[in-house]
């Protein structure tokens, strides 16, 4: 635990340090901080893949069941409106009419 509290203390000081600085002194100092951080974790990366020999299969996926059908229930049906297409061609054209006066 200590050296997390180590590493902490020193993230401090460079965020005080770098707070100070200009945006590309910034910039730099957080590509080292990069640097740093991925190197170790390549080195953990290979620490950890040479103790695996045998690489972890996931588990596999559970087999969903189908569901079963309820109860036989007789739902009535809406009854369906006809579509505005089936109400127009019901429509017929009436032959026009002299007015009467």
């Amino acid at each position: 635990m200590s050296a997390v509290k180590d590493v902490q203390h020193s993230l401090n000081v460079i965020r005080q340090l770098s707070a100070e600085e200009n945006a590309h002194v910034q910039q730099q100092i957080l590509e080292l901080m990069l640097q740093a951080s991925i190197s170790q974790l390549k080195s953990i990366g290979t620490e950890t893949q040479s103790k695996d020999t045998a690489p972890n299969k996931p588990a596999p996926l559970p087999i969903p069941k189908p569901a079963k059908p309820a109860a036989a229930k007789s739902k009535p049906k809406p009854k369906l409106e006809p579509s505005l297409n089936t109400r127009i061609n019901r429509l017929r054209a009436v032959k026009p009419q002299e007015p009467k006066s």
